[in-house]
């Protein structure tokens, strides 16, 4: 619904779980298809951060280390 009221969906892919690892590909690979951004943890952390003079950039690199 989001993709098709015109939003950019992003999917934090390691923060996304299933019984078995053979739904949880197949369901991120289906919305990939379909147009949904996949990211993981990391990466959208330091995007919401944008740069390294976030005053919280040191903390949460070193909880990602």
């Amino acid at each position: 619904d989001l993709l098709a009221d015109g939003f950019e969906v992003y999917i934090v892919a390691d923060a996304v779980s299933s019984r078995r690892l053979s739904d949880k590909s197949t369901a991120l690979a289906e919305l990939l298809a379909s147009g949904v951004h996949l990211t993981t943890v990391e990466m959208t952390l330091f995007a919401l951060m944008r740069d390294a003079q976030h005053p919280t950039f040191k903390a949460v690199s070193a909880l990602i280390k």
